[in-house]
Parts: structure tokens; sequence; C-alpha cells
């Protein structure tokens, strides 16, 4: 009987555990499921905590029941979240820092974080409280418990105090449990599917009370055997019951119970020796008897502990780790397939794979026949073998295996049954627990394996032809007449023809199809039936057939199709097509000798055949054994070229072996052949030198319609092909690709630089000749003369502008030179130059007003005039003249050059005077007219009616009384217009000048004289210079008419001279308002204003008075006479009355005179 302590102890931890029945397992969740209670005297609590962004909040704690399907991942149940938050979870730890487990009681720390609408995170946390289920053998009055008086007593008796709580060992997951037939007499649990509630007859016998350490609880058990076996209580909180037969029942229903007494101290799979080693026997039974109670029981089992003192023990570890074995062994077994073929694979015969279904700790053993092997996960056996319960394997044999293979009953090793067994003790006492064996009919399994049956088959391979051994063939036997089946494929047939395959015997005829050939015959694709023998071979000879080949030569060429391009640039299309009459040759280009490799047909360069192309430019070769062949050229097509050698006219084909379901091999080859190529060429040179020219433009023009090959006039007579200028060499080569036989003309379309055009064309015609004349050409030279320049120099006079000469000067006589303003290059461009700049090239005299250079080459020049003609200044001006090239069609070029010379000029002056010779200073006389004549333009000279009086030149002496009345006066020009001289008269001052006289001899002869003066002699004016200045001054003398006046003294009344009677006078010049005084000389010098007549009656003045007007004032008359001014007249009335008359009438009055005035 067991005694309990501490009754009230016991009740509050089972209140604390709400008495929950526990049934445990491996599995974290269970799928019965209880109603959640949250505590509502679990307020939810805010509290701050850390830095104050971060803040925690304690939730309502949630408590569900032991074995409660629980998702804590996704299950938010109770945390009470706002409008907008999501929770995610994140951690969860027990009160003994492990993890979460629905089917633990115990109490759990969960945390979340929570994610408002707005704001920032935060954790939240919460209590889960898993509250143990009820026992599901709890009684329903618990009551009754209390009632019974022994099982509520302390045990009075001191007990064992637990110094350590067993350690779990480091690799417990990995202790061995040695189970096998020499340790104990078992096989395994009876399954779910073959429990039955069957009841046994059993002796219960109480042993030896066992109380609890002090450390664990204040309580005891007692140690119990059942029929010899250890047994447990199974019920803590009751009355242990007496020694006495009993009814055991076989109960399977619970598996952690199975584990704890199979597992535990005392059963077959004990792991207490290795789990708690340093315990006595007592502690593991009590340790095993406490895992029984609460496997049957639940928390009640734990009567008189502790949840943490059950812990702290280590006993908590006991109970899970042996929840967390795997479940007692079983018996049962089974094995699929039971029958079977076997079949080849790779060269051998195998099964298929066969499972043995049952516990792993329960096998069969096989012992296997001869030659017969055994395969599993990659591992092979012979002999015995031993095959565990949930194995997948295989047999395999050699094909020489054959039969069948029946492996007889093979039994499972587990001959007995371990089971579980509760004795219901009453219903106040306690159910006893233990295990035991059950003597059982073990199962057993069987198989069977059919081995194959083998027949041989034997071929051999022949050339059809020469008889030869063929190696190398395959051959496939097939089990349909198509030969779609394979059953398999002989080996290739060896050097004597033969292959032979073992097959096993499936059916009583087989077809023997070839696979593959020797390399270079035709694969025989004839099926052949084949009966079999088992155990006996079947033989057949096959011949084949040599592959064979032809070669196809074809020929190819090109013809016109079409022209492209524009004119003077187009070019020639050509399209290749097929061309007949090709003649060829075919030789063996090595030694051709049979597929089957012995058999010689053909020595190395043996003629063949000999083949012509047809229309469609193709041939094809008789049949050809396989080898390598020359094939060689002999005649090309017309309008087509051959090769120039034997090599560029040979080619080398081999028919090589082309696989076996060709019939024949078909080669070919193809000769393009090239059309004869075409050289066209015009060379410049020149006519004067004969050198080669650059720069020459030629045209290449069709001389005919030229036509494609069908007929179509693509390029029309007379177009320009295309245009090519000469090379430094002279030379101007076409690259047009024009077809032959058709004609052709190349002429000058632009003669080079500085020369003048050829107008020569030349017509050719290419005809083809033969298939060896491969390029067809054409050169022809033309010549072109070089262009050469005319400067014609016109020499007018600057001031006239045109060729006339001015005074005596003359333009013609002008020596003018031709100077190169530029090195001049020879035309050709390879000769020295011509001339060096500034190089006389020619000179030449203006005559008639011009001078020619001829033959110039082309350049720029200059000129410049050597000497002027006479009478002209020299012109040192340089004219330039640019000779250039003016086309092809000038052959000379012609500049004309107009020079403009300047004659010399110069004016004259001079200065009329007048004066009598007396005087020291003359009068400058106004009023003088002169005229200007050339005096070769004279009428006298001209008509030689004037001629020098001495030699051939004029003097001035020879002018006079020369009448110019029908000369025209000298004349000069002046912006091309002719200027006359017209008479030139003297200024105020006596001055004139003449204009500018051109160069020569001129005759001036005073053409107005000033009144009361002299006209001078004519005078010459001769202008040889060129000045702005005059010539020097030039003074004529117009002397007054001088006169000497006599006054002649007479009576007025006689007119009769006055004699010996001396009359005075002055003379009074009225211009000068002066009197005139005179000197005489003799007989002494002096000076007179008076003037006195002499005895003779008159007076002469002694100097002569220049014309004048004077005044002839009478201061003293002679004696007897009256004095001019004082005279009277006697008058009688209005009659003067004659002084010689005599009068006795009249009266005199004043009749003074006036002096004489003259002019």
């Amino acid at each position: 009987m067991k005694h309990r302590k501490h009754r009230w102890l016991a009740g509050t931890l089972a209140f604390l555990l709400s008495c929950s029945a526990l049934i445990p397992s491996g599995n974290a969740v269970f799928a019965a499921s209880k109603g959640r209670v949250a505590e509502s005297e679990t307020n939810v609590i805010k509290e701050e905590k850390g830095d104050e962004n971060e803040k925690q909040t304690t939730a309502e704690t949630l408590t569900i029941e032991q074995g409660e399907s629980f998702e804590i991942e996704k299950d938010f149940t109770g945390l009470a979240l706002k409008k907008g938050e999501k929770a995610v979870f994140m951690d969860v730890v027990s009160e003994d820092g492990q993890g979460f487990f629905a089917d633990r009681p115990g109490t759990y720390l969960a945390t979340y974080l929570v994610t408002p609408e707005k704001g920032a995170c935060y954790e939240l946390t919460r209590k889960i409280v898993v509250r143990p289920r009820e026992p599901e053998n709890k009684r329903a009055d618990r009551n009754q418990k209390s009632s019974k008086g022994d099982t509520e007593e302390s045990d009075p008796d001191p007990e064992p105090v637990l110094t350590e709580a067993p350690e779990v060992p480091e690799n417990a997951e990995n202790l061995k449990l040695d189970v096998s037939a020499e340790n104990a007499s078992f096989l395994s649990v009876v399954p779910e599917t073959m429990t039955e509630n069957r009841s046994v007859n059993v002796n219960l016998v109480v042993g030896e009370r066992l109380p609890y350490p002090s450390n664990l609880g204040n309580y005891s058990t007692t140690y119990f055997t059942v029929n010899g076996h250890v047994a447990y209580c199974l019920e803590s909180a009751k009355s242990s019951p007496p020694s006495s037969d009993y009814v055991a029942n076989i109960f399977e229903s619970n598996l952690a119970l199975q584990k704890v007494l199979y597992y535990g101290y005392g059963g077959p799979g004990d792991i207490t020796g290795s789990y708690m080693p340093s315990f006595d026997w007592k502690l593991k039974y009590i340790f095993t008897h406490i895992a029984a109670s609460y496997a049957y029981c639940g928390t009640d089992g734990f009567y008189g502990c502790t949840f943490e003192s059950v812990k702290a023990s280590g006993l908590w570890d006991y109970i899970q780790y042996l929840n967390g074995l795997e479940a007692p062994p079983k018996a049962a077994i089974d094995l699929t397939p039971t029958s079977t073929k076997a079949y080849e694979s790779n060269g051998v015969q195998r099964t298929e794979e066969f499972r043995l279904q049952g516990d792993h700790r329960n096998y069969i053993t096989l012992n296997l026949p001869e030659n017969v092997t055994y395969h599993s996960g990659g591992s092979t056996k012979n002999g015995n073998v031993k095959i565990p319960g949930g194995t997948n394997f295989y047999f395999s044999a050699p094909m020489t295996v054959t039969g069948t293979w029946n492996s007889g009953s093979l039994a499972g090793k587990m001959g007995t049954q371990w089971k579980t067994l509760v004795v219901s003790t009453g219903g106040s006492t306690q159910d006893i627990g233990y295990g035991t064996f059950f003597e059982e009919e073990s199962d057993s399994v069987s198989f069977e394996v059919k081995w194959m049956d083998y027949a041989k088959v034997k071929v051999m391979k022949k050339d059809n032809v020469t008889n030869v051994n063929l190696a190398g063939a395959v051959f496939g036997i097939y089990s349909d007449k198509e030969c779609t089946k394979l059953i398999t494929e002989m080996p290739a047939t060896n050097e004597k023809g033969e292959t032979q395959v073992e097959i096993p015997k499936t059916q009583e005829t087989v077809y023997l199809k070839e696979i593959s050939v020797p390399n270079g015959y035709k694969l025989n694709t004839e099926a052949f039936n084949v009966k079999l023998q088992a155990g006996k071979t079947q033989s057949l000879t096959i011949s084949n057939e040599e592959q064979k080949g032809k070669i196809t030569i074809r020929k190819s060429g090109e013809v016109l199709s079409s022209v492209s391009g524009q004119e003077g640039n187009l070019k020639f299309e050509y399209q290749s097509v097929p061309f007949g009459e090709a003649s060829y040759s075919i030789y063996a280009a090595e030694k051709i000798v049979s597929q089957d490799q012995k058999t010689p047909i053909y020595e190395s360069g043996e003629l063949i055949d000999q083949l012509t192309t047809k229309a469609d430019g193709s041939i094809t070769s008789k049949e050809l054994h396989l080898g390598k062949y020359k094939i060689v050229e002999q005649k090309a097509p017309a309008d087509l070229t051959i090769g120039k050698t034997e090599a560029e006219r040979t080619q080398y084909v081999t028919l090589s072996y082309a696989g076996q379901t060709v019939e024949l091999v078909q080669e070919e080859t193809t000769y393009i052949n090239d059309r004869p190529k075409v050289k066209v060429q015009a060379v410049k040179k020149s006519e004067n030198d004969k050198e080669t020219l650059e720069g020459a433009v030629f045209g290449l023009y069709a001389g005919e319609d030229i036509i494609n090959a069908e007929g179509k006039v693509v390029v029309k007579k007379d177009t320009l092909i295309e245009k090519v200028t000469s090379d430094k060499e002279g030379a101007a080569a076409f690259h047009s690709d024009i077809p032959i036989n058709f004609r052709y003309y190349l002429k000058e379309i632009q003669a080079p630089e500085s020369y003048y055009m050829s107008s020569d064309r030349y017509d050719f015609l290419f005809e083809y000749e033969n298939d060896k004349t491969y390029t067809y050409e054409f050169s022809h030279t033309f010549s072109n003369k070089e262009v050469r320049g005319e400067i014609h120099v016109f020499k007018i006079d600057k001031d006239a502008e045109e060729y006339i000469s001015q005074g005596d000067a003359d333009l013609d006589g002008a020596v003018y030179g031709l100077y190169a303003a530029e090195d001049i290059k020879h035309p050709n461009g390879k000769s020295e130059d011509v001339h060096k700049k500034d190089d006389l090239v020619a000179q030449g005299v203006i005559k008639d007003g011009k001078v020619d250079f001829t033959n110039l080459y082309l350049g720029n020049y200059y000129v410049k005039e050597i000497s002027p003609g006479e009478g002209y200044l020299l012109d040192e001006t340089a004219y330039p003249v640019e000779v250039g090239y003016e086309g092809q069609d000038v052959a000379i070029v012609h500049r004309n050059v107009t020079v403009k010379e300047t004659v010399k000029k110069q004016a004259f002056e001079l200065i009329k005077i007048s004066e009598d010779g007396n005087q020291t200073e003359t009068e400058l006389l106004k009023g003088a007219g002169f005229k200007v004549f050339l005096i070769q333009n004279l009428k006298g000279v001209k008509d030689g009616s004037l001629k020098p009086s001495e030699g051939n030149a004029f003097k001035a002496e020879d002018f006079i009384g020369y009448d110019y009345s029908e000369d025209e006066t000298a004349h000069y020009y002046e912006n091309g217009k002719k200027v006359s001289v017209e008479e030139l008269f003297t200024d105020k001052k006596g001055f004139v000048r003449s204009p500018e006289l051109p160069y020569g001899k001129y005759v001036v002869f005073e053409s107005t004289t000033p009144k009361n003066l002299q006209t001078i002699n004519p005078f010459l004016v001769t202008i040889t210079e060129d000045s702005r200045e005059p010539q020097p001054w030039r003074v004529f003398d117009d002397r007054p008419i001088q006169f000497f006046l006599k006054i002649i003294k007479e009576d007025a009344q006689t007119h009769l001279l006055v004699l010996n009677n001396h009359a005075q006078y002055k003379i009074y010049d009225v211009k000068k308002k002066e009197y005139v005084t005179m000197k005489v000389r003799y007989p002494e010098e002096k000076e007179l204003d008076v003037f006195e007549t002499n005895d003779e009656g008159y007076l002469m003045t002694p100097e002569q008075l220049k014309m004048g007007t004077y005044r002839i004032e009478e201061v003293k008359a002679p004696d007897l006479y009256v004095q001019p001014g004082y005279e009277m007249a006697l008058k009688d009335g209005e009659s003067n009355i004659p002084l010689n008359q005599l009068s006795q009438t009249g009266a005199y009055e004043d009749a003074k005179r006036d002096f004489i005035t003259i002019i």
C-alpha cells in the first residue's frame, strides 16, 4: 500500500495545474480543441521601457487546454489591437527558457511587434497558459479519493534525498537499444489494427515501499511485480492494492504508456542504465513509476510532488526523452511483388525492385543461389543476406542463369509480441501497469523469380561481288516483323565477318535486320526470320553491296545581261549561265580499290571517262567506285577561256562514303570559266616634241548596237561608254568590262591643257579567236599640237588716244620687249621651263603703230618699251598679258595690247616790250599777237615753194614775208581731241605763254602788232625736251615809231618861212604830263627843254620822240610876231577879216589859238 504525505500540497498542485489529463506525444499541437479562457483579472498594462521612442505593452493572458490546436505565429486572439494596427509574432519562451509546446502544460511569454496606422511601432507581450487536460480514466467522483484514509497519510518513514538530477547524455538521441533476440524475447507492440481487448489472469505481488527523494516530493510508491514482471502503479493518488490474483487487460491505446513500460526500468528496451547510470535501481524505478502514472492519468501522476520539483529533479526531461523515442517494435511484415520475371539490363539479367514492408528492427534472412546477386541502396551481396523491414532491393544474375527461383517461406525474426497490460484492482485502488511477451505465430513472406531462357544467333557478312568477309557490320534482333522492337543488338562482325549473340528465348521466331554496315557499303534493309531453339545456334550469311558514286561536272560562264550607270560611266552587268560543249577527262587520282579494301579497281592516273557538257552545262559520269578522282578540262566553250595551266584546269573530286542509307553518292564540281579580258588604251603625245601628255580625256564609244544574251539592245550605237584621262605617261587605260564581238571606237574628248584637240577617230573590233586568247588589246596614240600665243602690241599717242604722232614726233620706231612674267612652263609638263621669270622673250619695233610677237608658249607675260620713238618719252609701264589656254578648239591664242606713248611737250614764253633804244627801262607791250605753225605742215614746205635758204634746215629769215593765210596753226591733242593753237596775245605785262607744244620745230610770227610799233621778224621755236617748265623767256622789242620833230616857222599870212628870226618852243608830253627834255652832246653836252628854230626858219629835235601825244607850246615868238595864245582877230560882225586884207572896218576881238597837239 502506498502512503501519502501532505495531502494539502498535492491538492494545491492539482489545482494549480487544473488537474487536466495529459497524453504526452512528440507533437507540439494536438487536434483536440478546448475553449480558450482569457483571464479577466489580468489587465492590459502599458509601461515605458528604455528609449522614450520604445514602448512595450502587456496584453491580457490567454489560456488554452493542453493539446489544443493553436498556431502561435498566426493566432492573435485577445491582443485587443486598435483600428489599423497590424501585429507580427516575434518570439515565445517558457518559464524554463524553452520554446512553446501546446501539449506541454506551463506558462509561456509571447512577444509581438505591432505597427499602428500612424506613429512608431511598439512591442506587445502576453502570457499564454497551457492548462492540463482531464485524464481519460479519471474517476467521475474525485471526492472518493479523500475518503480513503490510508491514501492521505504521510509517510512516517524517512525518505531518501535525491542529491542530483540525472544528466541527459550528450548523445541521448543516439542511444542504442539492445533489442536483439539474444537479449530479449520480444518483437514489437502489436499494431493498433491487431489490438483486441483480451484478458488474462495474473498474480500481483506487492513488494518494498520506495519513498520519493525529499527534494522530489513527500511521497512514496511500492515495488510491484505481476507474474514475475516488473509492474508499476498507474494512479499515484490512490491506495495501493494488496497482493492478489487479478485480471489484466491488454491496453494498447496509450502509446506514451507503451514507451514508458518498454524503455523504462525493467522493460525489454530499458534505457535507464545509459540515461541515468549513477542512479540505483530504486530511483530508476521511482522515475519510471512517475512517468508511467503521468502517461496514464496526466498530472495526477505527479501526486505528492510539485511541477517545479519534477523539473528540477530531471524527471520531466526523462519523461520527455521517453516520449521522443520511437514506438516499440512491431512484428508484422509484407513483401511486394511476390512473383517477377527477369529482364536484360546492361548485359545481365535483373529483376524489378522488391520492398519488404515492416519494422526496421524485424528482418528476414535469405540464402542466395550461386551467381545471384542481391542489390540494395548501392551495395551488393552474395551468399546469405539479412533484409530488414522497410528495405527496397532487387536481384541480378548472368545471362546464363535460367529457370525459376523460388525463395520458399521467409519468416520474420520476431516470434513474440510485446504487449502492455493494465491490472484493474478496484475502484478505490490503483491500476497496475506492466508489459510482457505473448507467443504468436510470426509473419512470413515468399517470392518467385523467372529467369530468362537463351538461344544463339550467328551471322556471316560478305561482299556481294568479291565475296570477301566484311568486318564491322552490326545486326539487331527484333521481336516483330516490322523490326521496331529491338531485343538485342549483336556485336559488330569481326575480321572473319562473323558475329554471334545469345538471347533469351522469349518467342519461337525472332527477326534479324542489319543496323549498320561496314564503311563503304550500303545497308541491307531485308529482314530475316530466325527460328530460335534453346541451347542451339542459328547461322545466316548476309551480303552487302558496295556503295558507288557518280560525278556531275557543271560548266558555267558569264554572258552580258544588262548595262547600268550613266552615259560616260556605263557598267556592263554579266550573269552566270550554263555552257555546253566543254570537254573533260576523268582520271584516277590515286589507286582505287573496292570497299573490301582488297580488290583493286583503278591504278593512279588511269583514264576512266571522257565527257562533254550538254546544253544545260552539265554532264554526269558513269558509276565509279569510291575514291579520289582528277578532272581535267580539255576545251572551253566558245567565248570563254580555259585555264592557263593544267593546275588551273584541274579539279579533284572525292567520292566519299555517304552513309549506309545512301544508294548512290552524288558529287559535283563546277568549272567557272572566265570571259576574255579586254584592254583598251589611248596614248597621248605632243606633236611638237613627241613627249607623252597628261590630262587628255578620251572617250570609248559603241561602234554598233551592243546586244545582250537575250537579243536586247542594251547600248545604242555611238553611246559614250567611258571617259578616261591620260596619266603622266600619257596613258589612258579604259576599265569598262566591255564584251567582245562588238565594234567600238576611240576619240579625244578633251585635249590636255595647252594643247589643241585632235579630231582623230579610231575604230576596232574584238572578235573571239580561241579559248587560249586570254586578253584582247587595242591601243592607239593620239598626237596634239601645242597651243601657241600671239601678242599684238598697238601703239597710240596717250593724248591723242589713237595712232597719231604729234608734232615732229614719230610713234613708229619704238622698240618693245616681251618679258616672262613668271616661269613659263613647257606644256608637256616634263621639259625644262621655256623661259624664266623676267627673261626677255622677244623684242620688236613699232611699225605703222604695231608690233607682233608670235609663236609664244602659253603663260603670263608683260610688254615693256625698251626705247621710244622720236619725240616720245620712254614708257616704263609693264603691260601684263595673260596668254591663257582658251580651250582645245583654239589653236592660237591672240592677245592685243595697246601701249600709250607720251610725246615730249614744252611751252615757250615771250615778253613783248617796246623801247627806242635809249631808255634804261623798257615798256611792257600788251596786245601783240602771235601765231605758231609747225614748219613741216606749212603748205609752202609741203609743196616745195618754201625751201631752206641754206642746207636742209630752215632759218627764221626764211620765213620773212611768207604768207600764212592758207596754213593751219600748230595743234596738239588733249583727251583724244585735237586742239589748235590759236593766236597768242601778250597781256598787260607784255607776257604770253604758249600751250605745251609737241615735239618739233615751229615758226612763230607776229600776227598782230600794236599801234605805232614795229613788227618783229618771225622766229623759230624747237621742242626737243619734255618739261612742264616752259622754255626760257624770249623778249621781243617792238620799238615805237620814233620820229624827229621838225618845227617850221612860217608866217601866218604869207606862209613863208620866217628866216633869221628865231622862235623858241617847248614840247609837252600830254600822257606823262611833263615837258620833254633832250640832250645835246655838241658842242657841249647839255640838256634842253626849250628848242629854238635856226636861221633857216625850222628846228629839228636832237633826239627822237616816241609815238605819243605832244603839245607844242611856243614860248617865244620871232621878233615882230605874236606869240601863239595872244592873237586878236578882226571881225566884222560874225565874219573874220583875213589878216592880209585891208579893212577899214571891223573890230579886234581875242582870237588866241590853241597849242599845236600832235598825236
